[in-house]
C-alpha cells in the first residue's frame, strides 16, 4: 500500500495507535481493495455456521475458523478459490462448539492428559533484556 516505504508505514501505526482510526489516499484504497476483502460475523452466525458444518459434513471447527468460512463464503467470488485454514482445534473452544452442536468437542489424542500434567513457569521480572536472555537460553534446552 505504502510501495514498501517502511517509514511512511511506520508513522501510519503512530497514529492510527493515537488516534484510533486512520485515512489512506484513494489511490492507497483502490490499491487495498483489490488485493483484499473484510467483513463481519457475529456470535449467532458463528454458532450456526459451527452447527450446519457438524451436521452436513461430520466436522467440528472452533469459532475462529467458523468466522473465517463464513465471510469467505459471504465474500467468495466464484471465480476465484477459496482456501480457509482453520485456526484452532474446537476443544480450545469446548462451550461454543458444545453449545451449537450438544457435543463438547475432546482433547486431541496427544493432549488427552493436559490437565493431569504438571504445570510449569518461571516468574521474571519485568526487564526485556532478562526476558531475551532467558528465551535464549531455553531456546537449546528445550529444542
Amino acid at each position: 500500500m505504502s510501495g514498501r516505504n517502511g517509514a511512511e508505514l511506520a508513522e501510519l501505526m503512530l497514529r492510527f495507535r493515537a488516534e484510533g482510526m486512520i485515512s489512506v489516499p484513494p489511490e492507497q484504497l483502490a490499491w487495498l481493495s483489490e488485493r483484499f476483502a473484510a467483513g463481519r460475523f457475529d456470535d449467532d452466525e458463528c454458532l450456526a455456521l459451527i452447527a450446519e458444518r457438524s451436521r452436513r459434513d461430520g466436522i467440528l471447527i472452533d469459532p475462529h475458523s467458523a468466522v473465517g468460512v463464513g465471510v469467505a463464503e459471504r465474500l467468495r467470488r466464484r471465480d476465484v478459490p477459496m482456501i480457509c485454514l482453520g485456526t484452532a482445534h474446537p476443544a480450545k473452544f469446548p462451550d461454543a462448539v458444545e453449545r451449537a452442536t450438544g457435543e463438547r468437542p475432546p482433547l486431541p489424542e496427544h493432549l488427552a492428559d493436559l490437565f493431569e500434567r504438571p504445570e510449569r513457569f518461571d516468574t521474571m521480572a519485568d526487564d526485556v533484556d532478562a526476558l531475551k536472555t532467558y528465551v535464549r537460553g531455553h531456546l537449546t534446552a528445550h529444542g
